[in-house]
């Protein structure tokens, strides 16, 4: 809005506060450029709405209750005064109809090059003329170029769709219409040439076809348009867009709306969509979720994001006989199509059961329970995308006081050789006895640099940093969560490499190798491909022997 005092009786007031601009991309960086800035000048000509007319490359903004003013496009830097494509006053054969507050709706140039005027205070209807139709000298008895269509009907803003031949609106109040967003083919309103079909004055809300009736949030004057939450339509060719900001209670909603349905999908703010083409649209979501003011077609819209509808887990009742014992829940979220299927597990009281982000339920030992009371916890799956969104299993233990502990635990194997070439093995752990509450264990190797054992036994050898002259040992150890002491280990041989060539210096103490490749380069490392290797002896000798790496 204006500033503080903005008032209408008083357009001199310095309390305007409007400013255009864009974002201009050069190189990668981006820029702010001011087109006009009316901050601090005449509040009246604060600027409320625009239109950018592509094929003159002039941008029109209308003005809170002035007129339209008319710039290039290219127009940067401009302060205060803005140049008038028209002030009211310049439209004599409607001075009955444009009075001080006639804001401006919607606007627009046709191909024809006639304007298209809406105004959503006092209900002035739609009304259209050409450049020729604008007297800055006042034009007393000019003629009425075109006829004054939906007169007293409050139309808040419009768009012309002259590429699939239709005009739309959202009308605030009409008499026998229900505010909404209405349609009407331009075949009914002008012809060929733009000039009026015979009886378009006559035409009343009812002969347009209703899009969308529902409730739009109201804040002001019942008659006012001002501030009234769809703010503005728009396309692309093949789309027409609509920012809707939805009605919170009935009382809230323009006066002779429908009422508010919870359970209507389109009772909900957010950028609404309908294909310009279609005989019968379905309107239907861009973006759902935001109160948005304005909105313009783009050559890229995002696809719509499917949302859950539903989730279900796999057990809604659980009985454990111990506390300390596990339970695996599965959630499915549907429909499959959903983008977002992740869900965020939650108990309802961590101090008997927790719930890990896999749905795995562990419940913990009590010290003491009070046996008249079941002792029962809560697991909650809830869908990321739309947290509303809830399934629940109920874990009851009978004896939460009571826990089988592990006694003992074995491996697949005790010892093992790897063979060459080979880099994994998988350790399997048995814990017992059968019945053990918590089976849990955790692996550790005790060398990291020779071999690392994940959560599951997955035994990963690493390949050694220099030639091994001997084996590598390691020892792999699985341990009980619920009981230390119990614990199996096996130890892995890994064999040191054979090179094929025998060492007749075998007896001999090396104090350094080299490899040489063949460009004679030197390295302490082998180098991929064919090396000379040469072991210096602490007696001063040397070897040579060929290395394919």
């Amino acid at each position: 809005v204006a500033g503080e005092q903005f008032t209408y009786q008083n357009p001199n007031l310095p309390l305007g506060d409007g400013e255009l601009f864009y974002v201009n991309n050069t190189n990668g960086i981006f820029y702010r450029v001011t087109v006009l800035n009316n901050v601090g000048y005449k509040p009246s000509e604060d600027p409320f709405s625009m239109y950018i007319d592509k094929a003159t490359n002039n941008i029109y903004i209308a003005d809170r209750n002035v007129g339209v003013h008319k710039l290039n496009a290219d127009t940067t830097g401009l302060y205060g005064p803005q140049p008038f494509l028209f002030d009211n006053a310049w439209l004599p054969y409607y001075n009955d109809l444009l009075s001080w507050g006639a804001i401006t709706g919607g606007f627009c140039r046709d191909s024809k090059g006639i304007y298209w005027r809406t105004t959503k205070f006092n209900g002035l209807g739609l009304t259209r003329f050409r450049d020729a139709d604008i007297y800055p000298d006042g034009g007393a008895g000019k003629k009425q170029p075109f006829n004054v269509l939906f007169k007293d009907v409050i139309i808040k803003t419009s768009y012309l769709d002259e590429e699939n031949g239709y005009y739309y609106m959202f009308v605030q109040k009409a008499a026998g219409a229900k505010p909404g967003v209405y349609r009407i083919a331009l075949s009914k309103l002008q012809n060929a040439d733009g000039s009026d079909v015979e009886g378009n004055a006559d035409l009343t809300i009812a002969d347009c076809q209703l899009i969308d009736d529902s409730p739009v949030y109201m804040d002001g004057a019942e008659d006012s348009g001002e501030i009234c939450n769809i703010a503005q339509i728009n396309g692309d060719g093949t789309n027409i867009y609509w920012s809707y900001i939805a009605a919170p209670s009935d009382d809230k909603a323009i006066k002779g709306s429908v009422a508010l349905d919870a359970n209507n999908p389109l009772h909900k703010s957010g950028i609404k969509t309908i294909k310009s083409a279609d005989a019968q649209p379905v309107v239907t979501f861009a973006v759902e979720g935001v109160e948005a003011y304005g909105v313009c077609g783009a050559t890229y819209v995002a696809p719509q994001v499917v949302l859950p509808e539903a989730i279900t887990l796999d057990k809604e009742e659980v009985t454990l006989n111990n506390g300390g014992e596990t339970v695996q829940l599965t959630a499915t979220v549907t429909p499959d199509e959903a983008d977002n299927t992740n869900v965020v597990w939650t108990s309802s009281n961590e101090e008997i059961a927790t719930v890990d982000a896999n749905g795995l339920v562990t419940t913990l030992k009590q010290a003491s329970w009070n046996e008249e009371t079941p002792c029962t916890v809560t697991i909650t799956a809830s869908c990321e995308a739309k947290p509303e969104l809830k399934a629940t299993c109920v874990v009851k233990i009978l004896n939460p006081t009571a826990e089988v502990k592990p006694e003992s635990i074995t491996l697949n194997y005790e010892e093992y050789t790897m063979p060459g070439g080979v880099n994994e093995l998988q350790l399997v752990a048995t814990v017992l006895p059968q019945e053990t509450t918590n089976p849990a264990v955790n692996w550790t190797s005790n060398n990291v640099e020779i071999a690392t054992v994940d959560a599951n036994g997955l035994v990963t050898i690493l390949p050694a940093t220099t030639k091994a002259a001997t084996d590598r040992v390691v020892t792999i150890t699985a341990t009980c969560v619920r009981n230390a002491q119990a614990s199996a280990s096996c130890v892995i041989t890994i064999p040191a490499e054979v090179t094929g060539v025998a060492d007749i210096y075998g007896t001999k103490t090396i104090s350094s190798v080299k490899y040489y490749n063949v460009a004679g380069m030197e390295s302490a490392t082998p180098f991929n491909g064919v090396n000379i290797v040469v072991t210096n002896y602490s007696d001063g000798s040397q070897s040579a022997s060929k290395l394919v790496k």
